[in-house]
C-alpha cells in the first residue's frame, strides 16, 4: 500500500468521527457560554478555546497508535512505512486542527457578547499577533500529541505497568523539594524566553518524541484482537 495515502486513510478513518464530535461539542458549549454572558455583568466570563484543543490532541495521541497499527499491518503495510505515514498524517491533522481553531476562534470573536474571547498564549508571548497565536496553537498541540503518542506506543509495546512505574516516579519527584524547585525555575525561565527559544524547545521535544517512537514501532507486534477497522 502507498506509504502516505494508505496510512492517511486509516488514520483519518479512525480520527474523523471524534474530530467532528469534538468541534461540535466545543462550538455548542461556547455558544451556550456566549448566551449566558448576556445575562451577567460585563467582563466576568472568559471564553478560552485553546485548552480544549490541547486536551483533544493529547487524547488523540494516546489512542491513535493502538487503534490503527495492527489494522495497517493486516493490509500489508510495513512497520517502517506505517511510522512514516503516521508522522505525516499527524502533522496534517494538527495543521487541520489549528486552521479549524483559527476559524472558530475568530468567528466567536466577531459575535457581540459580554464574554471575552481570550487566547491563552498571551501568557507566553508579548507579541499580540494573530500569526503568533496560530503558531503556538500548532506547535504546542503537536508537542502534546507527540508526548502522548510516545506513551501510547510504550503502553502497546511493554504494557500498562511501565506507565504506572513512570507515573509513580513522577509523583515522587514532584514531592521532592529539590526537583519541584528545579521544575518551577525551568518553567519560569521558559515563560520569560522569546518566541524563538520557546519554539525551539517545543520543536526539539517533538523531534525527540517522534525519534523515540521509531524503534518501538519497529519492535511492536501485530495483534489480531486489536485489528479494528476505522469507521
Amino acid at each position: 500500500m502507498n506509504t502516505f495515502t494508505g496510512v492517511w486513510r486509516i488514520v483519518w478513518g479512525d480520527v474523523k468521527r471524534s474530530f467532528f464530535i469534538f468541534w461540535a461539542i466545543l462550538i455548542a458549549s461556547s455558544l451556550v457560554i456566549i448566551g449566558v454572558s448576556q445575562t451577567v455583568s460585563s467582563g466576568s466570563i472568559y471564553l478560552v478555546t485553546n485548552m480544549p484543543m490541547l486536551v483533544y490532541a493529547s487524547v488523540l495521541g494516546s489512542q491513535l497508535f493502538h487503534n490503527t497499527f495492527s489494522y495497517a499491518l493486516s493490509l500489508g503495510c510495513s512497520r517502517g512505512n506505517f511510522y512514516k505515514g503516521l508522522v505525516g498524517s499527524l502533522t496534517f491533522i494538527i495543521l487541520l486542527l489549528t486552521v479549524t481553531h483559527l476559524i472558530v476562534w475568530k468567528a466567536f470573536d466577531l459575535i457581540p457578547s459580554e464574554a471575552k474571547v481570550f487566547n491563552m498564549w498571551s501568557f507566553l508571548t508579548k507579541e499580540d499577533h494573530l500569526l503568533t497565536f496560530v503558531w503556538y496553537d500548532f506547535i504546542v498541540s503537536f508537542m502534546m500529541l507527540a508526548i502522548f503518542l510516545l506513551l501510547s506506543v510504550v503502553r502497546y509495546r511493554y504494557g500498562t505497568n511501565v506507565l504506572y512505574v513512570l507515573a509513580g516516579l513522577m509523583f515522587v519527584a514532584i514531592f521532592t523539594g529539590v526537583v519541584t524547585e528545579v521544575i518551577i525555575e525551568r518553567a519560569v525561565w521558559f515563560l520569560n524566553q522569546p518566541i524563538l527559544i520557546q519554539s525551539l524547545w517545543c520543536i526539539g521535544t517533538i523531534f525527540m518524541m517522534t525519534i523515540l517512537v521509531w524503534p518501538l514501532v519497529l519492535k511492536s507486534k501485530y495483534r489480531a484482537k486489536n485489528q479494528i477497522q476505522p469507521q
